[in-house]
């Protein structure tokens, strides 16, 4: 009795992890399409609200890093995502 109510909780427990984790998971593809999408639309404005207003990055082209003032969105036609795994 005393395995079958540790199976129960473990099995109940991971349910629960599962579906925490597929909230997440949601909550970051949610996040790239958008990034894509302002990407293709040229939406800077949008664009810059995905970033934390604490970043600070290098750009291959900067001489020094540079926070989320300099960071801007670049333009692309086309683009096609396939979510092969967001984990």
């Amino acid at each position: 009795m005393k395995r079958l109510v540790i199976l129960l909780v473990s099995i109940a427990f991971s349910t629960l992890v599962q579906a925490q984790e597929t909230s997440a998971e949601k909550e970051v593809w949610q996040k790239e399409e958008a990034y894509w999408r302002y990407v293709s639309s040229g939406d800077s404005k949008s664009f810059k609200t995905l970033w934390s207003d604490r970043f600070t990055g290098w750009p291959d082209d900067a001489a020094h890093p540079v926070d989320k003032s300099h960071i801007d969105v670049w333009k692309i036609s086309d683009y096609k995502l396939t979510p092969l795994s967001v984990r």
